[in-house]
């Protein structure tokens, strides 16, 4: 998680504080009537500001957590749903193979049907026709009439059969039809369940792409919670050294004045002695001890040089510091504004989903849950 407004503003205040009191050039500038806050109550700043970063890391990486888990848990869901439709999808096949083997059968044993009874009526007539159209014989025999009445009635018999016989045709056909509507029907639904695997299909891949994003997402919030750690570390050694350096500076002054003050009696005492031994041999003894003198304050002066030259030297460091932890800062919000932004597209996405007709009701929920997940970590 990034920081928020009013810890960079904390940062960025107490970074001109540190400016401030450590530019040797700005010493001498009156200083505003409100007084700087106290070291202890920076510190307990600092503390609470620390506190306040681990509790949102922490909340956010649970948030991010808890969506990952919920992301895998739509994908077995969606996974679950995606393998009961493909068994839906070969059972429907399977019984449109069967529905269409059993058609082609059923039209093949009625054709072979129609075909013998055509067959048996052509031979019927036509040994009737023979029978008939012999009219000498029928003539000179004495059963002709009966045999006329007895063909007759044969012949009637024939086209009720046949007239039966073309029923049956009639209802097999329609029966036909019937089974070839149905089999259209079954086509469609399997149609259409393919095309329902097909959206599920690319649901799955845009929610394991969701996961990979969430989990690439997750990986940089580690690397930036580590490297915002690495920061706060910084910051505190900063801090460590921003006290030792005016603890320095404060020794050094108080050195700086007592070394005047040593400096200014001697030459006083120095001055008095030369009025008091004009004429007089000079003394050895006072003159080693004003050498000796002189050698102390060469010593003294070289070593507050050397502390002001480590001074100068540490504070621009740790002003380079300062400013790459404004930078780091910078970087930091950029990378929260680019992930929001993400979020803002990972959750339109989700609603589109939503909106598919053929989306199942157990997934537009789901859906809808990490989209509110998404929408509340923005």
């Amino acid at each position: 998680m990034n920081l928020s407004q009013r810890e960079v503003r904390v940062l960025r205040y107490t970074l001109s504080h540190l400016t401030y009191s450590n530019r040797p050039d700005l010493a001498d500038v009156p200083r505003a009537s409100s007084s700087p806050p106290s070291a202890e109550k920076k510190r307990r700043l600092s503390r609470n500001d620390g506190t306040v970063h681990d509790d949102t890391l922490r909340i956010v990486a649970e948030a991010l957590r808890s969506e990952n888990r919920q992301l895998l848990q739509d994908r077995d869901v969606l996974k679950a749903g995606k393998k009961a439709l493909d068994e839906r999808l070969a059972q429907a096949q399977r019984s449109l193979r069967v529905l269409e083997d059993d058609m082609g059968r059923v039209y093949r044993q009625k054709q072979k049907d129609m075909e013998t009874q055509r067959q048996e009526c052509e031979q019927k007539l036509q040994s009737q026709n023979t029978i008939l159209g012999r009219p000498a014989e029928r003539e000179g025999s004495k059963g002709w009439r009966r045999r006329r009445s007895q063909a007759s009635c044969r012949t009637s018999w024939l086209y009720a059969k046949f007239s039966s016989s073309m029923d049956s045709v009639s209802e097999k056909t329609m029966r036909l039809e019937e089974l070839e509507q149905e089999m259209k029907d079954t086509k469609s639904d399997a149609q259409a369940m393919q095309d329902q695997r097909a959206g599920l299909e690319k649901q799955v891949a845009q929610l394991q792409e969701k996961l990979d994003l969430s989990a690439a997402r997750s990986r940089e919030q580690e690397n930036v919670n580590d490297e915002l750690a690495t920061v706060q570390k910084q910051y505190s050694e900063l801090q460590v050294v921003e006290s030792q350096q005016k603890k320095l500076a404060g020794k050094m002054q108080s050195e700086m004045t007592e070394l005047k003050a040593q400096n200014k009696a001697l030459r006083e005492q120095r001055v008095k002695k030369e009025h008091q031994s004009v004429g007089q041999p000079s003394n050895e003894g006072d003159k080693q001890s004003s050498v000796g003198v002189d050698n102390a304050l060469v010593i003294q002066t070289a070593e507050k040089e050397a502390l002001r030259m480590f001074v100068q030297r540490y504070y621009s460091a740790a002003e380079d510091k300062c400013w790459k932890l404004l930078e780091k800062v910078s970087e930091l919000e950029a990378q929260k504004t680019s992930a929001q932004e993400q979020t803002k597209e990972s959750c339109n996405v989700l609603l589109m989903c939503t909106q598919v007709d053929t989306c199942d009701e157990a997934i537009r929920a789901s859906l809808l849950d990490v989209v509110a997940t998404l929408e509340g970590l923005t």
